[in-house]
């Protein structure tokens, strides 16, 4: 019997864990690394009256992969709203920003600081000497 335990012990314990990282492990390491890119984007385009084009469809495809992964991992954005972020509303901020981009009107600031509220992102204190 402690034979048949030491070969089936270690098999049930591997399950749990492989089923542990697909369900969450690689979950919330893509939410950190759609995190890191909205920062990166937020650091590019930061002049909301640019006509171009590129800055809209990056802001529009991040939005887009931040509100499903909200929607469709349900353990991980649950994990990863119990330790507080909002991928949702940091989705839908990048969404509304994308649709808003190049126009007069638009609110960039109040996008921005809906977007690093749910993303919990912080702006990085410039060397006043520099």
């Amino acid at each position: 019997m402690s034979f048949l335990g030491s070969i089936v012990l270690p098999l049930i314990l591997g399950a749990i864990g492989w089923i542990a990282l697909e369900f969450l492990g690689r979950p919330v390491r893509k939410f950190f690394d759609l995190r890191s890119q909205a920062k990166a984007l937020l650091s590019i385009h930061n002049d909301p009256f640019d006509e171009d084009d590129e800055p809209r469809k990056e802001f529009k495809e991040l939005g887009a992969m931040l509100v499903a992964f909200d929607s469709a991992e349900v353990f991980a954005a649950s994990l990863v709203r119990r330790i507080g972020f909002n991928p949702s509303q940091a989705g839908d901020a990048l969404l509304n920003l994308a649709n808003d981009w190049g126009k007069a009107n638009v609110a960039y600031n109040e996008y921005r600081k809906s977007i690093k509220s749910g993303l919990r992102l912080k702006d990085k204190p410039r060397d006043p000497n520099w």
